[in-house]
């Protein structure tokens, strides 16, 4: 301890003095307390600026985030994208493919078409053909019947 603080502890020096000594007493607290309000007024202050600084990095690790979850999603989105483009190029084909079958299909059906008026005409003239020979054959069996 100071030898100030010493001679407080001790109380004052007696006689007359009692009444200066009572305001230097005074002003020693005062400064003391005007010290002691300018630390806490300056703790204070650093509170402030490190809760401020706190703030600023929470808020800074947040936009981090942030940037990390938008370039996730980014990226998400690009694949997406990617397998949309994908899917439209299978789909493309498997238009393509659809119509290449049904063109197929529409070729045999007129082929089967063809076909099936084909043989009707072959068995009409099957029909047709065994008609002359009936008729050749009964015409044979009269002519000979009447000789």
């Amino acid at each position: 301890m100071s030898t100030k603080r010493r001679r407080r502890d001790d109380g004052p020096p007696p006689g007359p003095q009692m009444k200066s000594s009572s305001t230097a007493s005074q002003q020693r607290d005062q400064a003391t307390q005007t010290e002691t309000d300018s630390l806490v007024e300056e703790l204070r202050a650093g509170i402030k600026s490190l809760e401020s600084d706190e703030e600023h990095m929470l808020t800074r690790e947040r936009l981090i985030q942030e940037e990390k979850t938008a370039r996730e999603l980014g990226s998400a989105v690009g694949l997406r994208d990617e397998t949309i483009t994908q899917q439209k190029l299978e789909m493309d084909l498997l238009q393509t493919r659809l119509s290449e079958s049904e063109a197929i299909i529409v070729s045999k059906d007129r082929t089967i078409r063809a076909l099936e008026k084909n043989i009707q005409q072959v068995k009409q003239a099957h029909e047709d053909k065994v008609k002359q020979l009936k008729e050749r054959a009964r015409n044979a069996k009269l002519a000979l019947g009447d000789d």
